[in-house]
């Protein structure tokens, strides 16, 4: 009996103190959506990210102009990081899986839009994309790419496709606690 109230009190005294370490956490809220996508109008910007403990997850806005596929695809893919999009506003074609023939080392170049300063420094490999799943993406969905997927839009039917990436890098390389200043104010 007195073994089993010794196990009882170490393990609540544990959760106690994992509890007190825990990140605080975050809330990227659907009005904070709208005001990265007034901030940005049809570009790319940094959100906000935090440190969870075991990875950094780091949101991104996207925007892309409507129109067809390239005829050459060049796909990309992440060594470490997992992607989940979610769409918020447009419809496109997303490709994932298929082949990266002769895949290189891809700069994913992203500039300071505004004063951002986040950078994107995860391991990315990118070149002449085929084969992959296509989907037809909307408002709404919400799409997983894990780490080693390759993957790439193709046509996007609407005029512009705006949506939201969480980066969940388990490396730690992207940068934690960021936020824009389009939401700072």
């Amino acid at each position: 009996m007195r073994r089993m109230m010794t196990c009882s009190m170490l393990v609540m005294l544990l959760g106690a103190a994992a509890r007190a370490q825990a990140p605080p956490g975050m809330t990227f809220t659907a009005e904070e959506m709208r005001q990265m996508i007034a901030a940005y109008p049809g570009l790319n910007a940094g959100v906000k990210s935090i440190d969870a403990g075991a990875h950094v997850i780091d949101f991104w806005l996207e925007s892309r102009k409507g129109g067809p596929a390239p005829a050459a695809l060049t796909g990309i893919v992440h060594s470490e990081i997992t992607e989940v999009y979610f769409v918020f506003q447009g419809t496109a074609t997303l490709l994932t899986g298929g082949t990266i023939a002769t895949p290189a080392p891809f700069a994913v170049n992203v500039p300071a839009w505004k004063g951002s300063d986040v950078v994107f420094r995860t391991p990315t490999l990118g070149g002449p994309y085929s084969g992959g799943t296509p989907r037809t993406v909307g408002p709404g969905d919400v799409i997983v790419v894990p780490p080693g997927t390759p993957h790439q839009w193709g046509t996007v039917e609407s005029p512009t496709l705006v949506y939201f990436i969480a980066r969940i890098d388990p490396s730690k390389r992207l940068t934690a606690g960021y936020v824009n200043p389009a939401l700072a104010k």
